[in-house]
């Protein structure tokens, strides 16, 4: 358990596997690595808090992810290929 509290089982796994095994090309995980790690852990440790979540999604909001990411791009690949 650290000083922020208890850690997630899946923030805990990453973190042991990142420390377990370096990154490629390097032979040992130096301090810019680790600080890297610690930054990685506050901010899943941020994505897991309520407070931190913002505001629920409302049916605009939907409409819009919808429309940005579904009817768009098809509309613009369909004109595109009719040309």
């Amino acid at each position: 358990m650290s000083a922020r509290g208890p850690k997630p089982a899946a923030v805990e796994a990453a973190a042991s596997a990142a420390e377990s095994s370096p990154a490629a090309g390097s032979s040992s995980a130096g301090p810019a690595s680790l600080d890297l790690l610690d930054d990685l852990v506050r901010r899943c440790a941020a994505l897991e808090d309520p407070a931190e979540q913002g505001e629920a999604m409302n049916r605009t909001d939907y409409l819009l992810l919808v429309l940005a990411t579904i009817l768009l791009p098809a509309a613009l690949v369909l004109l595109g290929s009719s040309l």
